[in-house]
């Protein structure tokens, strides 16, 4: 018999997909497209279904399955573009729109969401599933109170579900962490208001009763009021405590370094300006600041390298080229440091600091002259 014939003469079609592959019998493309899944040959199975969809062969089924394969593979976006086609093809499916809620919630999209599981329970206001998606949604997004009535619509609709009671108990805790945590937030403000205001008695008063929850922006609201009551100590007691707690945040640790200067501990600031350059590199005001320390601690040159990095990054701040005036004198006298007050003025004349800097400098500049004027004719 001829090996390409069967026996009644007929041509032997070949089989696709392999026998190997459909496991010893004839299987639908799907069965092997979910087979494939498991063996995550993502691949493989996107072809076949892609494939049968095209074909119009079990093209719901197959939509579906290949949209969970998209999300398998983190491809939310390609997984919500497959919902969208099913959607438009049938607008009054809210399996559509509950899955479709899934797969945005996953890629962050989490008022997209909350969308979806509205227009779900639009469709169907007594499917448990969609309430309980709308209990969880919201409660994603903080809208705590929107939750707890959807759980009460549950209880209305007379289901017994011991997750719904799991559920209100989580959403009772998270209600009154966040009402505790808004009153001291409330605080914070406060505190950080009236300290801007210069209302500095009633700022200190507001912060101590802040409670037991200290943050990072406690330490560092805490810090930068009572360096602002001229109390060095206590910026040091909050920061070093801050430390401790690993709860320092770059911007409290700058004030703590200027409260070690305060009270001359040089060494402790450059230490912690040195860490804080390093992740902030890309801060003009850092290095200015680094360059106060440096040249407090006796480093004029190291002052210079620092506030010249300041100036590079920005060269538009008056205030970087009053410090190098500063700077400068230490190192190459007054005279020299005139050009860099002037610069400052010109960038802003309304700076009064910068004027009396450079009205200094002349008048030093001048009583120098004057002595030596009197030496020579004397």
């Amino acid at each position: 018999m001829d090996e390409n014939k069967g026996e009644m003469g007929g041509a032997i079609k070949e089989v696709w997909p392999p026998i190997s592959l459909l496991g010893g019998g004839q299987q639908k493309p799907i069965d092997i497209a979910r087979k494939l899944r498991t063996e995550r040959k993502f691949d493989e199975a996107i072809k076949i279904l892609q494939e049968q969809i095209e074909k119009g062969a079990d093209a719901e089924e197959c939509s579906l399955l290949l949209a969970d394969i998209f999300a398998d593979m983190g491809d939310f976006e390609r997984a919500v573009k497959v919902l969208n086609e099913l959607i438009k093809s049938n607008p009054k499916n809210k399996n559509y729109y509950l899955r479709r809620s899934v797969f945005r919630f996953k890629s962050e999209d989490r008022e997209g969401a909350l969308k979806d599981v509205l227009k779900a329970k639009e469709i169907d206001p007594a499917d448990l599933g969609v309430v309980k998606a709308l209990v969880d949604v919201n409660a994603s997004l903080g809208n705590y109170e929107e939750a707890l009535k959807a759980i009460d619509e549950i209880k209305n609709l007379n289901y017994i579900d011991s997750s719904v009671h799991e559920r209100k108990r989580n959403l009772l805790k998270l209600l009154r962490m966040r009402e505790e945590a808004d009153a001291y937030k409330f605080l914070l403000d406060a505190v950080k208001a009236n300290a801007k205001e210069d209302s500095l008695l009633i700022a200190q008063s507001l912060f101590e009763k802040i409670g037991e929850k200290r943050d990072a922006d406690y330490y560092e609201i805490g810090c930068a009021l009572y360096r602002k009551m001229g109390m060095p100590h206590k910026v040091i007691e909050l920061g070093e405590e801050a430390l401790k707690s690993n709860k320092a945040n770059d911007k409290m640790l700058r004030t703590l370094a200027f409260a070690y200067m305060d009270l001359h501990k040089f060494e402790k600031a450059i230490k912690l300006f040195e860490e804080i350059v390093k992740r902030n590199k890309e801060d003009p005001g850092v290095f200015a600041d680094f360059a106060i320390a440096k040249l407090n601690s006796g480093d004029p040159e190291g002052a210079l390298k620092e506030i010249e990095k300041a100036i590079k990054l920005d060269p538009y701040r008056e205030i970087f080229y009053m410090h190098k005036g500063d700077i400068v004198a230490r190192i190459n006298g007054v005279e020299q440091a005139i050009e860099f007050y002037e610069k400052a003025v010109k960038m802003n004349p309304l700076n009064q600091d910068a004027y009396d800097r450079l009205e200094n400098a002349h008048a030093v500049i001048y009583r120098h002259a004057k002595k030596s004027d009197e030496r020579i004719f004397r």
